[in-house]
């Protein structure tokens, strides 16, 4: 256990230089001040940014997996990740070239949706902490959780902030269901669910060794349930 411990923390400190690097402003991913043109220039995707596609396991450090699928966003700028908490939602990240990274902050993941019991909201993604306590758009839009690439070439995910004095030590990215006000877990997993991976220290990001049926069809699921609301959210 002493040696697992030594090693996590070296791992640490290979991913907290990243991790502090990322952690300025958002940019407006995206926004080119309404200059497109039909003109505009084909982006071709970058090796490294080419490498994060595909199908994963995102194995959690609470011994907590789930199978995902990191695919193109705008490239070399942003990816989407499906399948957290095994769910058919995709997560955008702010993939950086310089540090080849990808960023995930709370965000809106689906706009509308309808829930089993003819409700309507959204969904959303918010990042959970050590506390229990959640944070969403309300707080800022953000940063929960960084991807990137350690020495020895495995991929991991971390919480941001890791060296920010006093900001959140998330733990994990949750996806939650808004219904006017109020935030509810989905298909009755509210807060303490078992199905998130966590990165108490890190998450890694696995190859995977089948196709994960989110990358071979659209998945239909199930309409989903309302879980419990969730009462620790930091507004």
């Amino acid at each position: 256990m002493k040696n697992l411990r030594n090693i996590f923390r070296m791992a640490m400190v290979a991913f907290a230089a990243i991790a502090v690097t990322a952690c300025g402003e958002k940019d407006n991913v995206g926004n080119d001040g309404g200059n497109d043109t039909p003109n505009t220039p084909v982006v071709t995707p970058t090796a490294l940014y080419s490498e994060w596609l595909g199908d994963w396991v995102l194995a959690g450090d609470n011994k907590v997996s789930n199978s995902i699928v990191i695919s193109s966003g705008v490239e070399n700028e942003t990816i989407e990740l499906t399948g957290l908490m095994s769910l058919p939602f995709s997560i955008e990240g702010e993939y950086s070239t310089e540090r080849n990274d990808i960023i995930f902050y709370a965000q809106i993941v689906e706009k509308e949706y309808a829930f089993s019991g003819g409700q309507v909201g959204s969904i959303h993604l918010l990042g959970l902490d050590r506390e229990g306590k959640f944070y969403g758009l309300e707080n800022g839009e953000y940063g929960i959780a960084i991807a990137g690439v350690l020495d020895g070439g495995e991929r991991a995910i971390v919480r941001y902030g890791v060296n920010v004095t006093d900001y959140p030590k998330f733990v994990a990215m949750m996806l939650v269901a808004k219904i006017g006000d109020k935030y509810y877990g989905l298909d009755n997993a509210a807060e303490g669910s078992t199905n998130i991976p966590a990165f108490n220290v890190m998450a890694m990001i696995e190859p995977a060794t089948s196709k994960s049926p989110l990358s071979l069809s659209r998945c239909e699921c199930e309409v989903l349930n309302l879980g419990n609301e969730i009462t620790h959210l930091v507004r």
